[in-house]
């Protein structure tokens, strides 16, 4: 037995159709942004630009697992992408989810938000130091971030291509993406600083990034600059480290 399930955003039931037909229109040869484990595109609906990710058909264990013990991914993303904007952080804006399922069991999932133009994601401020204001825009950054720990958001998922930038006016807008790994829950001081170590920053990066943080956090800004970068080492040298075994082992 086959069948579905679905939710979209209040301002967004005229979306419905597209949800129930996803698969077909996901099929026909729109924009692709991302061909990877999960595939993203772009389709044009209702004079609209919305983006369209269909999350990888989970293994055995996991697909029992989204279907009794906890969310699926495009469930989640839709959620959190809720609570991202009830709590004024930028996302773009989500129209709903579906998620299908055969046998009592999820097959496939996927969500859909609104397109949201950006100039560029916050990977090529942190590997282009000719970008023009990159110090204050670095800053911009740290400040967003202090913001979502202070409201309690924790993204998982905090690397370069998962933050989009756009100029607004003299100042920067912040957007988050691929954010169905989040909690929501008051973060400790050492959580709140390796939540910038994904981002993969140079040293010089990351001592701009946490001296404006501590300016905002109360954090101590020689031990917040000292214990990051710390923390930062580290996490280059286990990631290192793994692709080594890996390229060891193929």
């Amino acid at each position: 037995m086959t069948y579905f399930r679905y939710e979209t955003a209040d301002s967004a039931h005229d979306c419905e159709d597209l949800l129930v037909n996803i698969k077909h229109l996901f099929d026909q040869n729109f924009r692709v942004l991302q061909k990877a484990r999960n595939e993203i595109r772009i389709v044009r609906y209702k004079g609209m630009d919305l983006v369209l990710k269909s999350f990888k058909v989970p293994a055995s264990f996991n697909r029992v697992a989204y279907s009794f013990l906890r969310d699926s991914k495009a469930k989640r993303s839709f959620m959190n992408a809720v609570a991202l904007k009830s709590l004024g952080i930028g996302t773009p804006d989500p129209l709903g989810y579906i998620e299908f399922f055969s046998g009592g069991l999820i097959k496939e999932s996927f969500y859909v938000s609104s397109y949201s133009e950006n100039d560029f994601t916050i990977r090529k401020a942190i590997l282009d130091k000719e970008i023009k204001d990159r110090n204050r825009l670095l800053k911009s950054f740290a400040a967003f971030t202090f913001r979502l720990h202070k409201k309690n958001i924790h993204h998982l998922d905090y690397s370069p291509g998962n933050i989009l930038v756009s100029k607004n006016g003299s100042d920067w807008k912040f957007e988050l993406v691929d954010i169905n790994r989040m909690h929501f829950r008051k973060l400790t001081y050492e959580q709140r600083l390796k939540n910038f170590i994904k981002l993969w920053p140079d040293d010089d990066t990351m001592t701009i990034m946490m001296r404006e943080y501590a300016a905002f956090s109360g954090d101590n800004p020689g031990n917040a600059v000292r214990d990051a970068l710390k923390w930062l080492h580290c996490y280059k040298r286990v990631i290192n480290l793994k692709k080594k075994l890996k390229k060891a082992l193929r």
